[in-house]
């Protein structure tokens, strides 16, 4: 997310041009304190063979790194706050399974983990398989077995199927390892509402009405905002008791092995959203605006962490326009929020633009963790606190130092075009003022409707297949199953075939073979990682 945060600083001085007229658009909206506005400061990081810490370098970007160092650590803080006061809901409540840990716990906890012979079987085939894909990616000679991410949209030429676009049959062992960790029906309706999306784009070809792929991403806004709202509203009585504790000298709810203090957590909360809302107003948002984007921030993170500990895809991107600014652009129209807030907002979708990296489930899986390894959940909260502060400005230095050495117009991939990405939509917004989207409005209201449904449905009937973390997460027309929806279908045919033909006995029986697709994949993963320290090369590629 930091490189997000560089590409993004860099990009508007740097790049302006008389052609995308960036100066005249929204140059007197950045504030001086926001990024570097000297291009002689910005050469050396696109061109390279200079330093960071040479003087006017590194006084140029002081400002700038400890004004986003310290909006990162209050925001992640934040985040951390919430997971004190939503943890014993999601946990003690819904006992929701965090099947993302299940591996690491296993590895830790029990004894006989690496004595189970269905395990090193399904490790040592992952592993010759990757460790043979990886060779051939440098030596063509060695032969392979790829499996991996074939795009079938080229197969489907004519119309209305040539509306599928980019869908992908992959077969990543470590998803289909960790696919069976999850409940049937999460599985299922993941991969589900995936085809049920094509489905939808098919269909409105066939029938001759103008299918936009944003209808997707609209439809996705409104499913992520209900799902937040309907996990917010589920945990009304454990926060209405959290609340009333606050004023009260003896309390009745016992917080004390929770992550931190409920008052703690409530009032640091407060705090920080306070200083967030402030952070926007100085740098020139609205109040009504600013209040409205964290609002729907928090909605959207809450939605996100509880998904990854039902579901625990290791992917889950929503991009694009399925985050705060994407929905109020839709909803209030870039005419009423202006050139301010739209610029300031620009400066922050390097966090929201398709969390990959949300800090908020890592920070709930942690304290996960701590609570199965019987470790204090405060002492946990004061080393994800800690952590996170130095990490910042670490990464910070050390990303910018790199680029200054090496030069960021030679490096491929995000770190140069999500600038492009981000102000290509500003410039679009500024030079075309534009009313709420009525289209995409309703689309909005179809996803959140159908998300509420599938929501009450589920609560209602436990017979209910469909369950609505499978719609969010697959919803929009780039989305979190777009890589793993085939593993996902073929991982939940077998558990189906396992649990209907022996029960949860030849189930658990299986998890270690399924346990062992994971550790080998991981295994080939982090091996070529060290090769490519050692070696000083390239290996993103090697095992892909």
């Amino acid at each position: 997310a930091l490189s997000y945060l560089v590409g993004i600083l860099v990009h508007p001085f740097w790049r302006a041009t008389i052609e995308n007229d960036y100066a005249s658009l929204f140059h007197h909206h950045i504030p001086d304190w926001f990024t570097v506005r000297d291009t002689s400061v910005l050469k050396g990081y696109f061109e390279g063979e200079s330093s960071l810490f040479a003087p006017h370098h590194l006084s140029a970007w002081a400002i700038p790194i400890l004004t986003w160092s310290v909006f990162i650590s209050v925001l992640w803080f934040y985040l951390l706050c919430l997971n004190a006061l939503f943890r014993r809901q999601w946990t003690e409540s819904e006992k929701l399974s965090y099947p993302i840990t299940a591996l690491p716990l296993e590895m830790a906890q029990n004894p006989s983990f690496f004595k189970s012979r269905a395990l090193w079987m399904s490790f040592g085939t992952v592993f010759a398989i990757q460790m043979l894909n990886s060779l051939n990616y440098y030596y063509p000679s060695v032969p392979s077995l790829k499996l991996l991410k074939v795009d079938i949209s080229p197969f489907f030429k004519e119309k209305p199927w040539n509306t599928i676009d980019t869908t992908f049959i992959a077969f990543y062992p470590f998803i289909i390892g960790l696919t069976f960790l999850i409940p049937l029906d999460l599985a299922f309706s993941s991969w589900f509402f995936y085809l049920f999306g094509k489905v939808q784009r098919v269909a409105g070809e066939a029938v001759g009405w103008h299918w936009k792929p944003g209808y997707l991403d609209s439809q996705s806004q409104g499913a992520w905002l209900v799902f937040g709202l309907v996990a917010i509203w589920a945990a009304r009585r454990h926060l209405k008791s959290v609340a009333r504790d606050l004023f009260r000298p003896n309390r009745e709810l016992d917080d004390t092995d929770e992550a931190m203090p409920y008052r703690v957590a409530v009032w640091g909360a407060f705090g920080a959203m306070v200083f967030l809302i402030a952070f926007s107003l100085y740098a020139g948002m609205t109040l009504f605006a600013a209040v409205l984007f964290f609002g729907l921030l928090t909605v959207m993170a809450i939605a996100l962490t509880k998904i990854r500990a039902q579901l625990g895809p290791p992917v889950h991107e929503i991009v694009h326009v399925v985050n705060p600014r994407g929905v109020m652009v839709s909803v209030l129209g870039t005419r009423f929020l202006g050139g301010n807030n739209l610029t300031v907002m620009s400066f922050l979708y390097w966090f929201n633009r398709c969390n990959r990296a949300h800090p908020m489930p890592n920070q709930l899986e942690a304290l996960w963790i701590a609570e199965k390894g019987k470790i204090n959940k405060r002492d946990m909260t004061m080393v994800l606190a800690g952590t996170a502060v130095i990490a910042v400005v670490l990464t910070f230095v050390m990303e910018l130092d790199t680029l200054y050495r090496f030069g960021a117009s030679r490096v491929q991939g995000f770190v140069n075009w999500i600038g492009f990405e981000s102000f290509g939509q500003l410039q679009l917004h500024l030079h075309s003022a534009a009313d709420p989207a009525a289209d995409e409005i309703a689309f909005i209201g179809v996803g959140a409707a159908f998300t509420a449904f599938l929501s009450f449905m589920k609560l209602r009937y436990l017979w209910w297949p469909f369950h609505p973390a499978g719609y969010v997460l697959s919803g929009g027309s780039w989305g979190g199953m777009t890589y793993i929806w085939a593993p996902a279908l073929v991982t939940s045919v077998i558990k189906f075939l396992i649990l209907t033909s022996g029960g949860l006995g030849l189930y658990r029986k299986a998890v270690p073979v399924f346990m062992g697709l994971v550790l080998g994949d991981y295994a080939v993963s982090c091996l070529w990682t060290l090769i490519g320290i050692a070696l000083k090369i390239p290996v993103y590629g090697g095992w892909e």
